[in-house]
């Protein structure tokens, strides 16, 4: 369970650890580093539902090349861009 403070302020940025927004034509994605140059992506017009991003996240967990960390930066990523208008609210195709 990723559990994010009272104190936590979002900020409108681009980056949460190694996690980096992309914004390409037709999606906005958030990519993660993993082996060789390759990147993780989660399209974020696939995350608009409080289920989806913990489904997200359960699917993070499984991966070896994933931290507590990095999983606490993408909860914390998808409050930032739901904030920020970047998630689609009650989109999950």
């Amino acid at each position: 369970m990723i559990v994010i403070g009272p104190d936590y302020q979002p900020k409108r940025h681009k980056t949460w650890g190694k996690w980096r927004l992309r914004k390409k034509s037709p999606y906005t994605t958030l990519d993660f580093p993993v082996m060789r140059g390759n990147t993780y992506e989660i399209d974020l017009y696939r995350c608009g539902t409080h289920r989806s991003r913990e489904l997200w996240l359960q699917q993070m967990s499984e991966k070896r090349y994933s931290t507590s960390a990095d999983l606490g930066d993408l909860a914390r990523a998808f409050i930032d861009l739901m904030r920020q208008g970047e998630i689609p609210v009650g989109s999950n195709k």
